[in-house]
């Protein structure tokens, strides 16, 4: 019997090993866009396209004013690429991008066309702490 134990453990050691202990969930955050137009219509036609992995999360485009903001979900496990496609009088335009803790991570003025840019961490393993105060320290 002990040999069969002998034999028996690093057997059930080995498969231990290559089975899942346990599978992490899929985290997701929103992210923010900043849009801004210097002339104050709109982008004129121009697009940002949000798309992780093959799939488009979404697309915005500032149709009318000097400023607007939009937010998309987005999961933590894959990179995020921006991609404008260019309207009329892009000299105008300015995309802020906000990761999901709030944190600016990029701005352009007059884009072009094609990716501007790819968030690798779109949310944050530890988000800012906000509203917090202290009533008294002792």
């Amino acid at each position: 019997m002990k040999r069969f134990y002998k034999f028996l453990m690093p057997l059930v050691a080995i498969v231990a090993l290559a089975l899942p202990v346990s599978v992490a969930a899929q985290t997701t955050c929103q992210i923010t866009i900043g849009a801004v137009d210097s002339y104050g219509d709109g982008w004129n036609g121009g697009t940002l396209t949000i798309t992780q992995g093959t799939t488009t999360v979404g697309t915005y485009s500032l149709s009318s004013g000097s400023s607007g903001s939009q937010t998309f979900t987005v999961s933590s496990d894959t990179p995020v690429t921006f991609s404008w496609t260019e309207g009329d009088y892009d000299d105008e335009v300015t995309i802020n991008i906000y990761d999901g803790g709030g944190a600016m991570v990029f701005t352009v003025t007059e884009p072009n066309s094609g990716t501007i840019f790819t968030m690798n961490t779109p949310c944050p393993a530890c988000p800012g702490v906000a509203g917090v105060h202290v009533d008294s320290i002792s």
